[in-house]
């Protein structure tokens, strides 16, 4: 018997206008009717949950966000697991990643921070009211400096052509992170 459904939100469960279909809004609940626990799994911050189900609460308890580096149980807002990245080592890859044109972002404690507007516009654009609780920040070092919470994920958006190669080059010397290729951004 099925106990547990975890289940991947963006690229799988949401289509092409980041929403869940009403057919998969069924079947999950019909899941969870039937004492499956569901689990969504994001890459997005647990602030950006896809709203269709951050209204939905009793259809699931815990969370996987930030490509993993979080699970949170969401009865009581408590991390069960987290891979964070000591402020330290983020405010030192920034250093490193000064010179190069990059759109920034960062999940810290749940919180989805950009640094930019047209970050945000463009986050609008594409996740709509997903993106409603993006914070908007004017220096990400100095955003990550002046907080207590746990740093979940870097993101680097590539603004000009050698920025991708650069910044690959810098995380090398950051063995203690993993890193993924997007077609459009670096996540760390």
């Amino acid at each position: 018997m099925i106990q547990l459904l975890a289940i991947d939100m963006d690229g799988t469960c949401l289509n092409q206008h980041s929403k869940i279909s009403a057919k998969t809004m069924t079947a999950l609940k019909l899941a969870a009717k039937a004492g499956i626990q569901i689990v969504p799994a994001t890459g997005r911050a647990l602030s950006c949950l896809p709203y269709q189900l951050s209204n939905q609460k009793d259809l699931y308890r815990y969370v996987i966000s930030s490509n993993g580096a979080q699970v949170t149980d969401c009865t009581n807002m408590k991390s069960v697991y987290t891979a964070s990245i000591s402020k330290s080592t983020a405010l030192s890859l920034l250093s490193k990643c000064n010179s190069e044109r990059l759109g920034i972002s960062a999940h810290i404690s749940h919180e989805y921070l950009v640094q930019g507007y047209l970050l945000i516009l463009l986050g609008y654009f594409i996740y709509g009211r997903d993106a409603g609780n993006t914070k908007y920040v004017r220096n990400m070092a100095k955003a990550i400096q002046n907080t207590d919470g746990d740093l979940e994920e870097l993101q680097f958006y590539f603004l000009s052509k050698n920025a991708a190669g650069n910044t690959k080059n810098i995380l090398t010397e950051f063995s203690d992170l993993s890193a993924r290729r997007d077609f459009s951004k670096e996540c760390v």
